[in-house]
């Protein structure tokens, strides 16, 4: 009886380190199929949302346009720089979920993807300066749509660099202030409706980038 007692218990005793072997491998599985997942998660992009208000001024082509504009641009403000067009003149290109949408108190709505944001500071030329905010969709040879909001000025610029803005610029400051719609078909103009910009904020943002 001894000996089989004997017997069992080193029996007993080869077969654990063999069940705490299979645990243990099976937690290195999980973790290293776990691991390459969360290693490879996107960082969350740097999205802004500006919200602007203006008020029409010229139209054509769009019957009953309204005489007030408002909407919002959504941007992604870590883009990397696309263009520089020389020292003080950059191009940054923007995609989805990067957005303009454009709404008059008329029923005029659209809504495209926000495609580029240029900026020229005021040490290029030593006399103008600006930030365009564009969306286009469609073909310079065919029907083109394009939303833009721009701030430029002239004379006297201000624009102290070429980094894209988190702040919304004081647009008053601004000689020109404009957010405007243009349809073209084979580079002629077809439609316009064209505002004078009277409010730009930030969107106080929640989790994510609210949309309506």
């Amino acid at each position: 009886m001894a000996t089989t007692r004997t017997r069992k218990q080193k029996e007993s005793a080869m077969k654990r380190p063999s069940k705490m072997s299979k645990a243990s491998l099976g937690a290195a599985i999980v973790f290293l199929l776990a691991f390459p997942l969360a290693s490879h998660t996107p960082a969350q992009t740097a999205l802004v949302r500006f919200d602007f208000t203006g008020r029409v001024f010229s139209t054509f082509g769009v019957p009953g346009a309204g005489n007030s504009v408002s909407g919002y641009i959504i941007f992604n403000s870590s883009a990397p720089l696309t263009t520089r067009c020389g020292p003080h003149c950059a191009r940054y290109s923007q995609s989805a979920p990067a957005t303009f949408v454009f709404t008059t108190n008329g029923g005029f709505r659209l809504r495209q993807k926000l495609t580029s944001i240029n900026i020229l500071d005021k040490f290029e030329n030593g006399t103008g300066d600006y930030y365009v905010f564009d969306a286009d969709v469609g073909s310079t040879s065919g029907h083109f749509s394009r939303l833009t909001l721009t701030l430029s000025n002239n004379s006297n610029p201000f624009i102290p660099n070429i980094s894209i803005p988190t702040t919304p610029p004081d647009f008053s400051a601004f000689q020109f202030h404009t957010v405007s719609f243009f349809g073209f078909n084979a580079l002629v103009p077809t439609q316009r409706v064209h505002a004078i910009i009277t409010s730009l904020t930030r969107h106080k943002l929640g989790r994510g980038v609210p949309s309506r």
